[in-house]
Order: C-alpha cells, then structure tokens, then sequence
C-alpha cells in the first residue's frame, strides 16, 4: 500500500485516475469560491469592518484617519491574499486534472488557469458588489486580487523548482 503523496509536490498528479474521483479535487476551490461569494455580502462592507476594528482597537485610542488607514490596510491584504490562496486550490486542482505526459509537479498551464480562474472569479465578486448594499465595486480590487494569485503562483514556481534541484 502507498502513502498518500502531498498533492503541492507530487509528480504522480490524478490525470490517470478514475473521473469519479477526480471530483474531489475540484471541491477545496468550489468551497473557498462559496466562501467568497459570502464575503461580499454588506456584512463585510468597509463601514461594517470600520466598527468592528473600532471596537476591537478601542483600547489603543486611535484617531478616525489611522483607523481608517488599517481598515483599508487590513482589507486589502485580505483581498491579497484570499486570492492568493484561492490561485493555489485552483492551481492543485487543474494541475490534478489536466493529462500531462510526464505528469510534472508544476505546470505552466496549471498556472495560467489558476490565475485566469482567481481573476474570472474576482471580476464576478466585483460585478456582484455593485448590487450589494452598502458595497462599491472596483476594477483595481480585481487587479490586486490578480496580483495575489500571480504572487502565490511565482511562490509555488520557486518553492517547486527549489524541491525538483534538490
């Protein structure tokens, strides 16, 4: 019997396997996309953040601007980096579907369509924050949650890379 290998590093992939199986490797990206989706609901809208950070910082007596500087701060590296990571689960996953000869630990291709896919999903969430109350929409949230999954896609080329000359 065969230890389970970590999909990040693998060089087996699940092109081979069984399409019913495959599934599964579709559902991490499905769920953060889900959880996305939620997040851009008025609940999370910076004024809903804005109290909440005041109540949590209350204690540090911070003036309006500079709480105001870290909820902008706090919000944009969340976009940063919720994109980032949904480029990863997307990245594992078309990595694991795609038929690949050699069936390498990285791919260009993978990549691409990760990247492609966190960008698609964060011009959607965009689209829909128009018609959320109390929500703006903004093409430079897209780009920054692209540069989040371009970012996290360089981190896993160099951390592969690093791994395969070892």
């Amino acid at each position: 019997m065969q230890a389970p290998q970590n999909h990040l590093t693998s060089t087996a992939g699940n092109a081979g396997a069984p399409h019913k199986l495959r599934w599964r490797t579709w559902l991490p990206p499905l769920i953060w996309i889900a959880m996305i989706a939620g997040g851009g609901s008025s609940s999370l809208s910076a004024s809903h953040t804005y109290v909440w950070l005041e109540r949590l910082l209350g204690f540090l007596h911070l003036d309006r601007a500079t709480l105001a500087w870290v909820n902008l701060a706090i919000r944009k590296t969340g976009h940063f980096c919720v994109y980032g990571f949904l480029s990863l689960l997307l990245f594992r996953s078309w990595r694991d579907t795609l038929s690949f000869k050699s069936k390498p630990a990285w791919s260009w291709r993978a990549a691409v369509l990760a990247v492609a896919g966190s960008a698609l999903v964060a011009a959607l969430d965009e689209f829909h924050q128009r018609f959320s109350p109390g929500r703006t929409s903004s093409p430079r949230d897209v780009a920054l949650d692209t540069f989040g999954a371009i970012f996290v896609q360089l981190v896993v080329l160099l951390v592969l890379v690093d791994r395969s000359r070892s």
